[in-house]
């Protein structure tokens, strides 16, 4: 697969094959915080609005860990988001 966007710059850049090791029914044993996985968006925006007219697939760090979800956020974004782990769909190799 490659890696198209900015949000994980410098780490990757946009256009970079990465490979994903695929995680079936990801659970909080599954991840840990640091690692950079590929999930299901949910294809909103923090305020709420659409965001893509699907859903896709985004690959972001692990930056915290809950009993129910991952905190997960791009290394050059701002923002983090709230993954449920059943979400996460692999870990991305470096």
């Amino acid at each position: 697969m490659r890696f198209f966007g900015n949000s994980m710059f410098p780490t990757l850049k946009s256009g970079k094959p990465v490979k994903i090791i695929p995680i079936r029914h990801c659970t909080y044993k599954d991840v840990k915080v640091g690692d950079i996985v590929s999930y299901w968006s949910s294809g909103f925006n923090r305020d709420g609005k659409p965001r893509f007219w699907h859903k896709a697939n985004v690959v972001h760090r692990i930056i915290g860990k809950t009993p129910t979800c991952a905190l997960i956020k791009g290394d050059n974004r701002e923002y983090v988001e709230k993954v449920f782990y059943n979400k996460i769909n692999g870990k991305i190799l470096l």
